[in-house]
């Protein structure tokens, strides 16, 4: 054997670094970290805008380095529809929860639907900014619009089926109303947006309860109209 081969046989074998597998805590540790710079996301979004907004901004409201951005999102727009999947994840289960709490065919659960969206919880001040950041973006982006009219095919659904088994309606009526009450919902956000505080969420929701006694005047607490009703309505 030659020396050449006897320095090759000496060698030492390279160092491998070893994976450290995942572990449950790593997990919910991660978890933890990227919940945390999508709430940051959302706040940097409210301040600056979709557009103006960077990774910087973000690191910035999270308290953590811009570094931690990149390692836990691939790119700043994959953490952006991170934050609109979260809105829209809060948007559909507080109208599910509403389903969930209300008797089916009765006003009240149509009054649950339409109450929903204005939870303290889903318009706050910095989500009524992303969502009208959002719905701004929506046109030329196609997955930004793909959620939005996924969200509002979902809800508006929902709210028809209420109508109709409240009020006994055509569908299409049915379909009417519930857009009228959707409309009315949007109205009230974008007063709550530009007005930055002036019309509270408690005065929305109170200005919504007399938007459904004048939109449905005929509806009783409990359920359909009545004989009586029909007659009185004729």
């Amino acid at each position: 054997m030659s020396k050449t081969e006897d320095s090759k046989e000496g060698r030492r074998p390279a160092h491998r670094v070893r994976a450290v597998p995942d572990t449950p805590r790593r997990e919910e540790k991660r978890a933890e970290r990227r919940r945390q710079l999508i709430e940051a996301a959302l706040e940097a979004i409210a301040e600056r805008g979709f557009a103006a907004c960077t990774v910087y901004d973000i690191a910035r409201h999270a308290g953590l380095s811009h570094g931690l951005v990149n390692f836990h999102f691939d790119s700043k727009e994959s953490l952006f529809e991170c934050v609109i999947d979260m809105l829209a994840a809060e948007f559909r289960a507080a109208w599910q929860l509403a389903l969930q709490h209300s008797k089916a065919g009765t006003v009240e659960r149509v009054k649950a639907l339409a109450l929903a969206p204005l939870d303290k919880a889903i318009c706050s001040r910095s989500k009524l900014s992303v969502w009208f950041a959002f719905w701004g973006e929506a046109g030329p982006r196609r997955r930004y619009r793909e959620i939005s009219l996924e969200l509002e095919r979902e809800y508006l659904a929902a709210l028809t089926e209420a109508l109709r088994q409240a009020t006994g309606h055509a569908a299409s009526d049915a379909a009417t109303d519930a857009s009228l009450i959707s409309g009315l919902c949007d109205s009230l956000w974008l007063e709550m947006h530009l007005g930055q505080g002036a019309l509270s969420v408690q005065a929305a929701r109170l200005r919504m309860t007399k938007g459904l006694t004048r939109l449905l005047p005929d509806l009783k607490p409990g359920g359909k109209r009545t004989a009586s009703d029909h007659q009185s309505a004729g």
